[in-house]
């Protein structure tokens, strides 16, 4: 009960706050909630992203839904006739540009936002196919272009690029230290980026920090002292601080230059 509760109260702050320039220029706009009666795919919202004109864009158990202050439109997946009902099954959404990177259970799956439409990918990695079926969280980078992935306790920084000749959409990894992965100890690691180029991961004893070089790779350049890596919840950098999350407390700490 009270995880559903938790979802539908952050469903009506968010979609609030986006529509209430709206709501307040025409007087007319008032809801309590948005579910499935409103034109939502499923009531059960796993995740939420804005793009870059101000809609809201909402993951749910049976597809991918946008609002727009008005009206609740949907979209399937249909690129995969077999798998089509586990790639609606949306766990995570990640803003890249005009595009949404989705992770589901069926793994990654890319949706253009100015097209309206699921877009295929190629990734020139041979043993990847394991890695991809198996992401079930994605997060933005700071970087233009970029997105991180995770399958498992497998990170990857993804580079998106699109091809010249035929615009098909290819994604290449980044390397992380002597890999092309950071991999964790523990379960459900988190990882925190900024501007700066620094990356900041938990899933291993302490919260490791990695640094961009002048190639663009990461290299690791220490930990965070005092904490612990295992268990967090969520990484935020924010205005000089990294934010650790923790089933019983919340760590802000200091990030020198």
């Amino acid at each position: 009960m009270f995880p559903r509760l938790i979802k539908s109260i952050a469903v009506i702050l968010l979609v609030s706050v986006a529509a209430s320039a709206t709501a307040q220029a025409s007087g007319s706009l008032q809801f309590n909630r948005l579910s499935h009666v409103d034109g939502m795919l499923h009531d059960n919202v796993t995740s939420i992203a804005q793009d870059s004109l101000g809609f809201m864009w909402f993951g749910t158990h049976r597809g991918l839904n946008r609002y727009d202050g008005y009206r609740i439109d949907s979209w399937k997946y249909s690129g995969d006739e077999i798998n089509s009902v586990f790639y609606d099954r949306i766990y995570s959404i990640a803003r890249e540009g005009e595009r949404l990177w989705l992770a589901t259970e069926a793994g990654l799956s890319c949706f253009d936002t100015s097209l309206k439409e699921y877009k295929d990918f190629s990734y020139p990695d041979n043993n990847g196919d394991d890695f991809y079926r198996n992401i079930r969280y994605v997060t933005s980078d700071p970087h233009p272009g970029y997105v991180w992935l995770l399958s498992g306790q497998t990170f990857r920084l993804a580079k998106v690029t699109t091809d010249s000749y035929d615009n098909s959409i290819i994604i290449r990894h980044i390397k992380i230290g002597n890999s092309n992965c950071y991999e964790s100890d523990g379960a459900n690691p988190r990882v925190a980026s900024d501007n700066d180029g620094r990356v900041w991961f938990s899933g291993c004893p302490t919260i490791e920090t990695y640094r961009e070089d002048n190639g663009g790779n990461l290299v690791y350049v220490g930990h965070v002292p005092g904490v612990n890596g295992y268990n967090v919840k969520a990484l935020l950098r924010d205005n000089g601080s990294l934010w650790i999350a923790y089933p019983d407390k919340v760590v802000r700490c200091e990030v020198l230059s």
